[in-house]
């Protein structure tokens, strides 16, 4: 589920049988540039998801959200 706050926030979950995840992404302006903040966070909810994430999990979580960050900037610098 995505949620749209205010114009300059979403908020996002999703729940599967292994683990939650929650997440926002922040829209802003400084010195004449977008400023983006995301954030995720991954709870495991049983025996298989502890050990995905303890086993995988940071890693994965860091590289997904590098490739998240590229992709937006790309998009953003191409829509100028």
């Amino acid at each position: 589920m995505i949620e749209k706050i205010e114009g300059t926030r979403m908020k996002f979950n999703g729940e599967g049988q292994d683990a939650e995840v929650t997440g926002s992404v922040d829209l802003g302006s400084f010195l004449d540039k977008t400023k983006i903040r995301y954030n995720v966070e991954i709870r495991p909810i049983s025996v298989m998801g502890k050990t995905a994430v303890t086993m995988l999990g940071k890693d994965l979580v860091k590289k997904q959200a590098s490739e998240f960050a590229a992709c937006v900037k790309s998009r953003l610098e191409s829509a100028t």
